[in-house]
């Protein structure tokens, strides 16, 4: 599986039928305000086995549905099992999204 970006292709580390290579959660439980954005940092549940620390981070479904929260899909660093995350509150109320709660997939980028 490739990703093309910035004019470029990139080669993922995927086995067939896996959506993702590891899971991202949260750390601790997180309050997002209404209207507001955040970048925090959260665990990988599973170290990646890439060459490089460079991971496609693939956005829950499941987070948007559950909690109205919107996360992105973007290229990232990881460094000792931890990942920044990128989150969104687009309603109009605070939202508590308690910790381990998966945020997104990430696929290591070979």
């Amino acid at each position: 599986m490739t990703l093309k970006a910035g004019g470029g292709t990139l080669p993922l580390l995927r086995k067939p039928g896996i959506l993702h290579s590891s899971s991202i959660a949260l750390i601790e439980s997180l309050l997002i305000l209404a209207f507001t954005e955040v970048v925090l940092p959260c665990n990988a549940k599973r170290p990646t086995k890439s060459k490089s620390n460079d991971v496609f981070i693939q956005r829950s479904a499941c987070l948007l549905d559950k909690y109205d929260i919107l996360d992105a899909n973007y290229i990232t660093k990881t460094k000792d099992n931890l990942v920044l995350v990128r989150l969104a509150n687009f309603t109009n109320k605070s939202k508590c999204i308690p910790a381990g709660t998966t945020v997104a997939g990430l696929i290591p980028i070979v």
